[in-house]
């Protein structure tokens, strides 16, 4: 632990925690209901996601969508070109989320050239017994970089000081938009790279904007030429899977697709095509569509983004929506990422996918007696995130803790498996920045009643330095709970926490 261990009385042993109990804030308006687990993460916008399945857990990259203001200060359309973040969260249940921060590829030290960092794609290689972990990213939609890391959430840097891919890169002068890269590390070993996208004027129904190269064996340079993809009406958005022996491309229909495909190949603009190969470079045929546009089931349409992946032998597809921004009232095309269920047939074929709210099933319990950076939940109201050492690290991946703390504000996890001798006291880390009145309480299901557990954080002086406590629960909590930890105070963080 980082600091003395403050051992707090039990609001029943203390007069002045019992008190406590009289205070009921009026609790914060969340963008998430429990229990919908869509989007991923509403303290900050998620798009165009990519998913790595590193160690049974899932690691989901995105761009880091930011409003945008006129000169009134008033929120307009999105036009990406302030995007320069890309952030990154993991799940061990696909239900609650840790936080892990945001690569800022413009900080010093990250890319010295990139402008925006645009629709990311992770891989995780070994060699010679290490495992690096490689981020593909746009730099708007005229190159794609690389980044590298010893772990999968950073901190991440740049290997080779300068795009990896250019319109100067042999067959590269005619893809209309240089973005939106996919990486797959086949069975031998071999890594292949896919991007490219936008439509030549007149060549709507083949744009033959996307291309795929193999990468060297450093995942940092190019073994080939990048050959073209021929997909019809394409318009942005690789995607590549392998299953089986076949090789399954994917990708974004553009918003030319004429009322006769819909007949010929189930087609329809905006939607997630896809095309099959026995080779990791084609050619591809195509085979279908399996995910409408977004607007379809939430109303609001917009550009289409995915990703197709398995995890614990079932298969999911993450996607982006507006959703969040609706519950917001912003309607100005910024996107958030979402999990909804897939399946791949017997017979090799994709089925369609149905967007949701509701999202996916938890896939396993959340361990309660594990210790996770504060910033791990299903759901929060008026909470933000920040890098629990310092200021300076919100642009920074690494631990997590909870900031933005107001009397009312809350967070949920769902699913926490207690266990049959259950648990029976609560450890946490706080940094006070100011002397608080108050603290945060915890429930179990609801937030009606009385808390399982108080911690009460008058009388310890603000210094900004890690403080970790400990206080006894009021009632043992035995099985699976949700929990809901209540903040009743201001002016600190919350770092950690974990049951006992």
């Amino acid at each position: 632990m980082s600091a003395a261990l403050f051992v707090l009385p039990s609001c029943a042993s203390s007069g002045a925690t019992s008190a406590v109990s009289t205070i009921q804030p009026n609790t914060a308006e969340s963008w998430k209901i429990p229990g919908l687990h869509n989007p991923l993460m509403t303290q900050r916008y998620s798009a165009d996601p990519w998913v790595l399945v590193h160690n049974d857990t899932v690691y989901v990259y995105t761009t880091g969508d930011v409003h945008e203001f006129d000169g009134s200060g008033e929120i307009k359309e999105n036009s990406y070109a302030t995007i320069h973040r890309l952030n990154v969260i993991s799940s061990k249940d696909l239900v609650n989320w840790t936080d892990w921060g945001q690569v800022d590829v413009r900080h010093e030290g990250v890319t010295s050239w990139a402008r925006n960092s645009w629709a990311p794609a992770a891989a995780a290689v070994e060699r010679d017994g290490k495992t690096r972990f490689y981020l593909y990213f746009a730099n708007n939609a005229s190159s794609i970089g690389v980044l590298v890391s010893d772990s999968p959430t950073g901190p991440f840097t740049d290997p080779i000081g300068k795009p990896l891919v250019t319109r100067d890169t042999p067959n590269c002068r005619d893809v209309v938009w240089m973005f939106d890269p996919a990486v797959l590390v086949d069975d031998d070993g071999r890594a292949w790279l896919y991007f490219g996208g936008g439509v030549p004027n007149g060549k709507a129904a083949n744009p033959n904007t996307a291309r795929v190269v193999e990468l060297g064996p450093d995942m940092t340079s190019l073994a080939g030429t990048p050959v073209t993809i021929d997909a019809p009406y394409l318009f942005e958005d690789s995607g590549i899977n392998k299953i089986g022996s076949t090789y399954y491309y994917s990708y974004c229909t553009n918003w030319q697709v004429p009322p006769e495909e819909q007949q010929k190949r189930g087609m329809a603009s905006g939607q997630i095509a896809y095309m099959t190969s026995d080779r990791p470079d084609g050619p591809f045929t195509y085979a279908g569509v399996f995910f409408r546009n977004p607007g379809v089931y939430f109303g609001d349409w917009g550009n289409n983004h995915h990703h197709l992946f398995q995890f614990r032998d079932n298969w999911y597809l993450a996607y982006h929506s507006r959703l969040l921004e609706n519950r917001k009232g912003v309607l100005k095309g910024y996107r958030s990422a979402h999990l909804d269920h897939a399946e791949v047939g017997s017979d090799g074929k994709i089925k369609h996918v149905t967007g949701s709210a509701r999202g996916v099933d938890q896939s396993g319990y959340f361990d309660p007696y594990a210790l996770f950076p504060a910033a791990t939940f299903a759901s929060q109201a008026g909470l933000d995130t920040i890098g629990s050492t310092s200021e300076s690290l919100f642009w920074g991946t690494g631990e997590r803790a909870i900031t933005s703390i107001d009397a009312g504000d809350w967070l949920y996890v769902e699913g926490a498996d207690f266990g049959e001798k259950g648990a029976t006291g609560l450890r946490a880390t706080v940094r006070l920045q100011k002397a608080v009145t108050g603290g945060f309480s915890v429930y179990a299901e609801d937030m009606d009643g009385e808390p399982v557990a108080r911690v009460q954080l008058d009388g310890i002086m603000p210094s900004g330095k890690p403080v970790d406590i400990r206080v006894d629960l009021d009632t043992q909590l035995v099985g699976v709970k949700n929990i809901y930890i209540l903040f009743t105070g201001t002016g600190f963080t919350l770092t950690n926490w974990q049951f006992d």
